[in-house]
Formats: C-alpha cells, structure tokens, sequence
C-alpha cells in the first residue's frame, strides 16, 4: 500500500494560495486567466518540495519478528578480561556487548529492548525498531551508572517483565548474560513469580572459571588499575552454579558463550516464537520528491510568464 504524507502547515499554505488565485480568477475571468492556473500550480508544488510531501511503501515499514529484551549485567566484575580472542583477550562486558550487537544486525527484523544492571537495576531502552538507537545505548552501558555494586537478578528480571514484557500478550525473549556474581543467595527462588507465561529465558554466562582481576580503569601511565581488597587484588570468576539454577527458575535455557558467534546457538528457540507485526517510523522509508517538485514548479512558474507577457501585449494592442 502507498501512502501520501502531508503536514498540518503544508495543507494550510495550500488553502491560503487557493483563496488568494481563486480571488483573483473572479476578479479577471479573460481567457489568459489561464496564467493564475500555473502560478498556482508553482506555488503549491514549491510549497509542497519546502514543506515535505513524502512518499513511502508500507510494504517496506512493516516487519514481523520478535520482541527480544537483552538483561545486561554491567557490575565491576565483568570488567574482567578473561575471555580469549583473536587479538587478546575480551572484557566480560566488551565480550557480552559484541555479541549483542552482532546478533542485533544480524536479525534486524526484531524490536530490541535493553536493561542493565548491577546492584540494582535500570530500563535504558524500551522496545524499539530503532536499532542505530539501540546500538547507542548498549555502547554507553557500565557500571559507572549505578552506585550499587554486585548482581540483582531478581531486580533486572523484575523490571524486564513489568516495564518490557507487559506491552501485549505476544511471546518475547529475554536474553541475560552475566559472569554469575558471587553470593548463591542472590538466586531467590521467589524469581519464579515474577515470570510470566509469554517470556522465554536464555542465561548467557560469560567469563572463564580461573577468572581474573577486576579492571577499574587506567593511571597516569597508561597502566590498569585493579580492584583491591585489604591490599589484595580482587579476582571475579565466572559462577555458572549461579547461572544455571537462575535458568532452572525461569525455566529457561543456559548458555556457557565462548565465542561471538555462540548467540546463534540458540537461533532456533528464537525461531519458535510467535511473530509480530511491527510497523517501523514511517520517515526511515520516506521519499522526498523535492527536488522534482522544485523542477515543477519552475515549469509551471515559466508558463505563468509566458501567459502573463501575451496578456500584456494584448493590452498594449
């Protein structure tokens, strides 16, 4: 289907210039009254090119995926750098980041949503199509916005189901990556009861068993700076016991990611899940006919010269 847009200001321009011609085709109804006809037809296609008459498909706006809300854990200890690539070793969190946005441009039919947390827990990005938006706020994702430190799952998944996942009563995926944290307890089997039956989880563990130390940031010479503990630096390994029974609770399925391309592994369970119909912002697919509006109106605006010097010669005569 094929949609015209207009704005309000567009239509109001319009209906002034309709006014004004009409006035004057009443008040000089010779035959070279033709030439208000072209004027008119100029001025409403220049308005049209300035104003922004757009043209789009919404064949092209409409896409049917799923609604898949990412639960990153941004807490200090997945600034550990412990988990091997190609050129060194990864951070947790700059592992977990690649990975998510890979997968985002690699299924770019889906709506993406985005919670971090850490002590507690933050919506940073609702549903969206919009994935350049989505894209930004993963990139700014640390745990430097939180004052409280550690990983409050119950908190992430808590504000996932409430403020993500009551939109409509379609199947959504929620994808957590964290290292595990450190206290068992933090795994309440209360998470149950915050789950509803339209959410599908995947555990994403991230970071190794040896572990490793906690990057806080640089000095003044370029060198790391560690997270300390009594004059001892503090060493984060990853905790799948944590990992696995959060996805024993949520009934979910977890996943132990070595590699970027490990998140399609769970491509098909994805694939199972009931699709959407969204319908995207209609000005990523617009169409402007500036350009051959302007060329327009400069045809019209030369035929009203043309009519409008014959009309003076005829008087002249």
């Amino acid at each position: 289907m094929q949609v015209f847009n207009l704005n309000i200001y567009t239509i109001i321009i319009f209906l002034l210039i309709t006014g004004f011609l009409l006035f004057l085709f009443f008040r000089n109804k010779s035959i070279f009254s033709l030439k208000y006809l072209f004027l008119f037809l100029s001025f409403l296609s220049i308005f049209l090119s300035i104003f922004g008459i757009k043209y789009f498909s919404e064949d092209q706006m409409e896409k049917s995926g799923i609604d898949v809300v990412f639960v990153l854990d941004v807490s200090k200890s997945m600034n550990v750098a412990d988990i091997k690539g190609n050129n060194g070793n990864y951070m947790r969190l700059q592992f977990a980041k690649k990975a998510i946005s890979d997968f985002v441009l690699n299924h770019q039919n889906n709506r993406y949503g985005l919670i971090i947390f850490a002590g507690d827990a933050k919506s940073s990005l609702p549903l969206t199509t919009d994935l350049n938006l989505f894209l930004t706020f993963l990139k700014n994702a640390d745990y430097k916005n939180f004052e409280n430190q550690g990983s409050s799952f119950s908190e992430a998944i808590k504000l996932a189901e409430n403020r993500l996942l009551a939109s409509d009563d379609k199947q959504k995926a929620v994808i957590l990556f964290s290292d595990g944290g450190e206290d068992e307890d933090k795994i309440s089997p209360k998470i149950k009861d915050l789950i509803s039956k339209n959410s599908k989880y995947f555990i994403i563990g991230v970071g190794s068993e040896n572990g490793g130390k906690i990057i806080l940031g640089q000095d003044v010479f370029g060198d790391f700076t560690f997270q300390k503990y009594n004059g001892t630096d503090v060493i984060a390994k990853l905790n799948e016991k944590n990992l696995q029974k959060l996805a024993e609770i949520t009934s979910g399925k977890y996943l132990k990611m070595e590699q970027i391309q490990d998140l399609e592994k769970i491509e098909n369970d994805l694939n199972s899940l009931e699709k959407n119909i969204f319908m995207q912002n209609s000005a990523e697919f617009a169409k402007s006919f500036s350009r051959i509006l302007a060329f327009i109106s400069f045809l019209f605006f030369t035929l009203f010269l043309v009519f409008y010097i014959l009309d003076e010669k005829k008087y002249v005569k």
